[in-house]
């Protein structure tokens, strides 16, 4: 997985599976980048070096393949897929709220 978000996800599960976020306050601002700022790409349409942005599809991503917790054991991967599922349900919610 190539997206830019994920890193910015990545520091959020990180910052939750440290304690320094409980798990509500981290699956927020996981629905909030879901649900407000999707990804920016270069569209081939576009001219070279000009960004177009389009949407974070959940539909593309297989959420087994996203490593929200890179090098953490076993049990940290699951809390972290728990995150990401409650950020998941939480995202339609969430309408107009700054990040």
């Amino acid at each position: 997985m190539n997206d830019p978000r994920i890193a910015e996800l990545q520091v959020i599960v990180t910052s939750y599976l440290d304690g320094v976020e409980s798990f509500d306050a981290a699956a927020r601002r996981l629905a909030l980048i879901l649900r407000h700022h999707p990804p920016a790409s270069n569209a081939p349409s576009e001219p070279p070096g000009v960004p177009s942005l389009k949407p974070f599809s959940l539909k593309s991503i297989r959420v087994a393949d996203l490593d929200l917790a890179p090098g953490r054991p076993a049990v940290d991967q699951a809390k972290a897929l728990a995150l990401f599922a409650r950020a998941i349900r939480l995202a339609p919610t969430i309408q107009g709220e700054a990040v």
